[in-house]
């Protein structure tokens, strides 16, 4: 027993002396802030809306400097306009009269030309935040003309990044508040960046949650939701938190994916610390359980929404009365289509286009649940004049690519209303609206009679309509238009993935993938093509980054598609139609680009680059214009005229970034202007007239898809610039492949064959050669865009 108290004694001496050493060793904590550090903290938090954290501070400065008369007026100002219910704290505060104070007592009452003539004589530095203030107050009143005035005129002054975040990010509001929304989501991204340099965390979230807000309403759905996460995943406290829960539960609502929408609708409620949380999370519920036809659940949910709904908040007042009145078409369309023509005559909704069509479609699915066939169709076509409208309030900017999305269920309900009458032409006319029309702004040209366009090309079209419960494909022939249903969107695209995820990383032998037969099966064989048959695609959701080629056919035994056909990608059948036949290209002259310099890590020296080149002056000889090396760059690609050649090729790299298609580049040497980039920006500037442009680049084709425009990126900027066809691929290339596609290809073009066939003959060199190459990885991923 001694031995053991003995060694607990040691243990217990040790464990004392443990505990003096580790409190001589302990940091110290950092001494308190002087008061002007204190104060700065608590102004920067102002500027960002952190309202809590500028009245801890605060309050921290009125404990610590009440001795110092300055300070202690300037820290209770603080503390009055983080709370306004604290305003009484400046009552028993003297004043001192110094001019930082008065200039702050004059903002906080809103005597702005007080505060600016003051601040002009003794504090200039002021005026810009002045400013800032007046344009704030003048928003809140809803003078926006006056409110962004004042706004500018700071901005133009400002000197400190905070302050420039916090006008940038007030811009961005103004323009947001009246549905300018590629206004907003600029003023928001200057926001965001200015926030970042000013290490402002706080603004930087909730500029990113508002420009989620904007690119949700211009439909840019993927992009909202990245923005809108930080937020959603925020403390519950932060009252930015339950807004971006409901807007990603929105997006996934007009997904459809309902599933998905219902945790972040649950959650968003059970955070909710205000009435109009409660109320517009209750309506996102109340949505869920109407699309999957729980209506006496949603009836439950709209009377909470109601309830809770706060006055004053004009929005969410239609979206109650718009949502009762799809609830009350369940069981009476009758006494729905009433409450449906009030909304309409109301001077709220015949202001908003995007609620005048989104109460003009309900008044069309209404009366085509009650089989008022030619009521719907009159509705349905309200409805697209009104939002092609809307549209136009986006046109010319980045937005407008997004802003089909949001109009894919109003032509959805019209093409469903066509087929079921067996208006199956009218019906592909309808889908065919939605498709590249940011392509087609710079085309002119009437109606086409997609039967004649099959006639001309000689060819068999398949043009899909991927949709949430059921999919369509039109096969277009010369003699013309049969429609079949397809599963819906999640399990095409998922099974699309799935295939091109498999062609790129599986190392099975060729033609053996039971998901290139399963493929083939569900979106090909219902169109009963024969072999030999020149095919033309028009693709849609996430069918644009799939090689048809690469499907696979079972009998009479596994075989690629390509084996049987030649296929062609048209972003829309106006564009094939606009399209010149292809004619050969006689004495016609190339443009050839590459073999440029390593430019970092990124982007090492293609090895096999100048033999591409080679090639391509062997086949075309003195036509044939190469600028490489240090000459081959954007500048010179501007200045070489490219709109007199007929054939462009680039033996590059390229780079596709999904955030920002336009931002795609291929990549050449540097120079001073542009870098060493030139971008789909860049190309959209220079008018083409070429014959056929091709990218001998990685994923180049493009990675960002959007509803109706497509995949958009480089091919896609060629295209607008006037390019007729062009060769692009889906993924990345082999640098030891490529070449060798390339030279077959421009050998039969040089032989007269057109670049349709004469790629896929390519393309086949490789999977007969029964090498490694004959992988689809190798040959798969370059297709031809445009027209045959």
């Amino acid at each position: 027993m001694r031995l053991r108290a003995s060694a607990l004694l040691v243990l217990a001496v040790v464990a004392c002396h443990a505990c003096k050493e580790e409190q001589r060793t302990a940091p110290k904590p950092p001494p308190p802030l002087p008061a002007d550090a204190l104060y700065a903290r608590g102004r920067k938090a102002m500027q960002e809306g952190d309202t809590a954290a500028a009245e801890r501070f605060a309050h921290e400065g009125e404990k610590r400097f009440a001795a110092q008369p300055v300070w202690r007026e300037l820290f209770a100002i603080l503390d009055a306009e983080s709370n306004r219910e604290h305003a009484g704290v400046l009552q028993h505060t003297p004043q001192t009269r110094a001019a930082l104070p008065a200039i702050r007592r004059h903002l906080l009452s809103g005597r702005y030309d007080d505060a600016d003539a003051l601040a002009s004589h003794v504090l200039p530095e002021l005026r810009p935040e002045i400013a800032v203030a007046r344009g704030r107050s003048l928003a809140r009143a809803g003078q926006w003309p006056e409110a962004e005035r004042y706004t500018q005129l700071a901005i133009g002054d400002a000197k400190n990044p905070a302050l420039q975040a916090s006008a940038y990010g007030q811009l961005g509001y103004i323009a947001m508040k009246q549905q300018q929304w590629p206004r907003a989501i600029d003023g928001f991204t200057t926001t965001i960046q200015y926030a970042r340099a000013a290490q402002m965390p706080t603004l930087e979230m909730k500029a990113m949650a508002n420009r989620g807000y904007c690119r949700l309403k211009v439909g840019d759905y993927d992009e909202a939701i990245k923005d809108l996460r930080p937020a959603a995943e925020q403390s519950a406290e932060h009252r930015y938190q339950g807004m971006a829960l409901i807007h990603i539960a929105d997006i996934y609502i007009r997904r459809q994916e309902f599933d998905t929408a219902t945790p972040y609708a649950e959650k968003a409620l059970r955070i909710a610390n205000d009435r109009q949380q409660i109320a517009d999370s209750s309506l996102e519920l109340c949505n869920i359980e109407f699309e999957h036809g729980n209506y006496d659940a949603a009836k439950a949910w709209h009377a909470k929404a109601v309830k809770a709904r706060p006055k004053g908040d004009v929005d969410g007042a239609l979206s109650d009365r718009w949502m009762n009145a799809r609830i009350v078409a369940k069981s009476n369309p009758v006494q729905a289509l009433q409450m449906l023509d009030s909304l309409l005559t109301s001077s709220e909704v015949r202001n908003d286009l995007t609620w005048l069509w989104r109460v003009q479609k309900t008044e069309g699915e209404v009366n085509f649940q009650i089989a008022k066939f030619p009521e719907a169709e009159r509705w349905d076509k309200e409805t697209l004049v009104t939002a092609q409208k809307a549209r136009e309030t986006v046109r010319g900017t980045d937005a407008a690519l997004a802003f089909e999305r949001n109009l894919l269920s109003v032509y959805d309900n019209y093409i469903e209303l066509l087929v079921i009458q067996g208006r199956n032409a009218e019906a592909l006319r309808i889908a065919e609206q939605s498709r590249g029309r940011a392509l087609r702004e710079s085309r002119s040209g009437t109606a086409v009679d997609l039967v004649a366009v099959a006639r001309e090309k000689n060819a068999t079209i398949l043009y899909y309509w991927i949709q949430g419960k059921r999919s369509l494909l039109w096969t277009v022939t010369p003699r013309g238009i049969d429609v079949v249903k397809l599963d819906g969107e999640n399990a095409i695209d998922k099974l699309a993935d799935a295939y091109r995820e498999e062609m790129q990383h599986s190392r099975r032998p060729p033609g053996t993938s039971e998901l290139g037969i399963k493929l083939y099966e569900t979106l090909v064989a219902p169109a009963k093509i024969a072999p030999g048959s020149r095919v033309i695609i028009s693709p849609d959701a996430h069918l644009r980054a799939l090689s048809f080629d690469a499907l696979i056919v079972r009998e009479p035994k596994p075989h690629y598609w390509i084996e049987d056909v030649t296929i062609s990608y048209a972003p829309s059948l106006y564009l094939l139609a606009s399209g010149p036949a292809w004619n050969g290209i006689g004495a016609g002259r190339a443009l050839v680009f590459g073999n440029v310099p390593a430019e970092g890590r990124d982007f090492p020296k293609l090895a096999q680059a100048q033999k591409e080149i080679d090639d391509i002056v062997r086949h075309f000889g003195a036509s044939v214009v190469v600028l490489s090396g240090t000459r081959a760059t954007p500048a010179s690609y501007v200045d070489a005229h490219p709109k007199d050649y007929q054939i462009i090729h680039f033996a590059a790299h390229a780079v596709a970034p999904p955030d920002a298609p336009l931002s795609a580049a291929v990549i050449l040497a540097p120079d001073a202007k542009y870098g060493y980039s030139l971008t789909g920006k860049d190309i959209l500037h220079v008018p083409l007239d070429a014959e056929l442009v091709t990218l001998s680049s990685c994923n180049s084709a493009g990675r960002r898809n959007y509803a109706g425009e497509g995949l958009v990126g480089l091919t896609w900027a060629f295209l607008g610039a006037g390019a007729h066809r062009v060769v692009a691929a889906q993924w990345e290339v082999s640098d030891s492949a490529a070449p060798k596609i390339m030279d077959k290809m421009y050998e039969g073009i040089r032989n007269g064959v057109e670049p349709a066939e004469a790629l896929r003959q390519a393309k086949l060199s490789l999977l007969k050669s029964g090498r490694i190459f004959a992988r689809p990885l190798y040959w798969a991923p370059f297709g031809i865009y445009g027209a045959l």
